[in-house]
């Protein structure tokens, strides 16, 4: 029987004896190669409001004021979230006169928000 114990605050049981299944290990490890650095990319989600940014930047084009609106909170908290999430590679932005609009860079990162959002029961 599989165990699920989202939130639980119990230790996780592991093996009693020391038991490799080596043709397991052989067919995955080559899907792990290269992924060093993806876990600092997925970082971006542990964030509440750098989550919030992606989800709105998810529903529409923003300009720095929107976001900063959305979430009640300053310019410079705004655009210090906003920088993270550039250095990444999540978002991108345009310059318009006075004032600059972000989105995401790609519709695999709204996928991957709305996977996020199902999986934790949230309203999407």
């Amino acid at each position: 029987m599989w165990r699920v114990a989202m939130g639980s605050k119990r230790s996780v049981p592991s093996c009693d004896v020391e038991c490799v299944h080596t043709d397991v290990v052989h067919r995955l490890a080559p899907l792990l190669d290269g992924l060093d650095g993806v876990g600092e990319t997925m970082s971006i989600f542990a964030d509440d409001t750098r989550f919030k940014i992606l989800v709105a930047l998810s529903r529409s084009e923003l300009c720095v004021c929107d976001v900063g609106a959305l979430l009640q909170a300053s310019s410079s908290s705004v655009s210090y979230h906003l920088r993270n999430l550039f250095r990444v590679g999540a978002v991108k932005y345009r310059r318009e006169g006075k004032l600059v609009y972000y989105r995401l860079t790609d519709d695999a990162i709204a996928t991957l928000i709305g996977a996020v959002l199902r999986y934790t029961g949230r309203p999407q």
